[in-house]
This record gives structure tokens, sequence and C-alpha cells, in this order.
């Protein structure tokens, strides 16, 4: 018996593959797709590792970018934009904008009394109904979206709401304290608020109308009345 041990396995011979041009050559990698161009040290996991101020600017420019076509077209006394969006057909599943409105609309309700949890179920529960009432009383005639659809673009038309509710709980409060009478405190501020509610309720309406193609009175008339008691909620607090 020979001391030899033969071996299990076979070398690769590089010289036999296409990769090759001879043993000593060097491997043509043409027609594999690697990127040599990468610099050392260069991320290559996408946005897990970019700063969050740039993550946060990305996501505020693309909330900006949707209420350019759902909300702002519609500010009363406006002309219509032709970036306008009358229909929830494309598709936006977007609920980072309406988490961020219920939120901001609930903390300037809760500014002087504790009634964040109310306002923000308020604030959810008319941005569902809404969707839900579009879903169910949407005609076959009418391209039907998915539910999420609606409450996306029920939720970015919470923001003439959000800016309602920081005006009266917010912003007029501090506007007529400097008002030494206050009867006539009193007077201002239920008329900056009934102002604010017929403008932002308005606007609120509008959007809603325009961004989740509503028509006739059948699907128009719950979104007109729960805007106007998210609206309401402002005028009273």
């Amino acid at each position: 018996m020979s001391d030899i041990v033969e071996p299990d396995f076979i070398e690769n011979d590089h010289s036999q593959s296409p990769a090759w041009g001879g043993s000593n050559a060097t491997p043509d990698l043409g027609d594999y797709n690697i990127d040599f161009t990468a610099r050392a040290g260069e991320s290559t996991r996408g946005t897990l590792d970019e700063p969050v101020s740039q993550t946060l600017k990305r996501d505020v420019l693309r909330i900006n970018t949707r209420l350019k076509q759902v909300v702002y077209p519609h500010f009363p006394l406006q002309a219509r934009n032709a970036e306008a969006l009358d229909s929830p057909d494309n598709g936006c599943t977007d609920l980072w904008a309406p988490l961020v409105f219920t939120i901001l609309y609930a903390v300037a309700l809760s500014r002087t009394s504790d009634r964040f949890s109310g306002s923000f179920v308020l604030s959810w529960t008319a941005i569902i109904a809404m969707a839900l009432h579009l879903t169910v009383t949407r005609s076959e005639s009418v391209s039907n979206g998915p539910v999420l659809t609606y409450v996306s673009s029920a939720g970015y038309c919470l923001f003439p709401q959000v800016l309602n509710a920081v005006l009266s709980a917010v912003l007029f409060p501090l506007a007529t304290a400097a008002i030494p009478s206050q009867a006539w405190k009193v007077r201002v501020l239920v008329l900056l608020r009934l102002f604010s509610f017929a403008t932002c309720s308005f606007w609120a309406c509008r959007s809603s109308f325009k961004a989740t193609a509503a028509s006739g009175r059948t699907e128009r008339f719950p979104l007109l009345l729960l805007q106007l008691t998210l609206g309401w909620a402002c005028m009273v607090t």
C-alpha cells in the first residue's frame, strides 16, 4: 500500500475558466455587474446611514409637495392650480402627514385643558369615517381606490383644521391678551375664531371634495358634517 494520500478534491484550473485568459492573466470581469467606482468608506446602504436632519427634510418636502396637490390650490379666493388633484387614483397611501396633523391638532386643542386624547381620537375618527364613507358610497361608474388612499387624502385635508386649531387655541389668545377690557377681549377673540372657523372649514371642505372626487349630496354631506365638527371643536376650545 502506498504511503501517499491522494487529495479528495480537485483544485480549480483557472486556465480553463472563461474569465481567465491564461494561468497568469488578469481575470476578465467585463460580464459581471461589479461596481469598482465606489470610494472607500462610502455607504451603500441607501438611507440607513444618512443624517436624521436629511431624512426629516426629505419627508417635510414630500409632505409639502402633496399639500400643493391636495390642499393649497383650494384655498378660498384662490384660482385653481394646475397641480390640483381631483382624484385619489394616484395611489398615495402616505400616513405620516395625517399622523403629524392629528398630533398637532390635538396638542393645540389641549393647550388649556387635558383634552389631548379626546381630540386625537376625534380627528382620527373623522378621517377614518370619511374614508369608509367614500369607500362604501362610491358608485360603480367611478374608479374606487383602496381605503388607505382615502385615509391619506382625508388626513391631508385636515391641514386647514390644524391651522384653525393653532390660531384659535394659541395665537388668537396671545394676540388679544394685551386688550385691557375683558369684555372687549372676549368679543374680539370670538370674532377672530368665527372668521378662522368659517375660512378654514370652507377650505377643508373644498379640499376634501376635490381630493376625494366626491360628487353629489350623498358623498359630500358627511364630509361637510365631519369637517364642520372638527372646526367647531376649535371654536369652543
